[in-house]
């Protein structure tokens, strides 16, 4: 029961780094971020997705 929580948790922050990344592409085709913005928004959506994915067993 536990497990399965946690790798929900995990699921769900990977999620949200998917969603990060997407928002940060879509903020530079309208151009609405700066390069910085972007650059960090892009590498901390995907520090959260590839450590959600990877703590909850969705990469071996």
């Amino acid at each position: 029961m536990r497990a399965k929580k946690f790798r929900t948790i995990c699921g769900i922050v990977a999620c949200a780094g998917l969603f990060l990344m997407l928002g940060a592409a879509g903020g530079s085709d309208t151009g609405t971020l700066d390069l910085r913005e972007i650059f960090w928004m892009t590498l901390l959506g995907l520090g959260l997705f590839a450590g959600g994915c990877y703590l909850g067993g969705y990469i071996e």
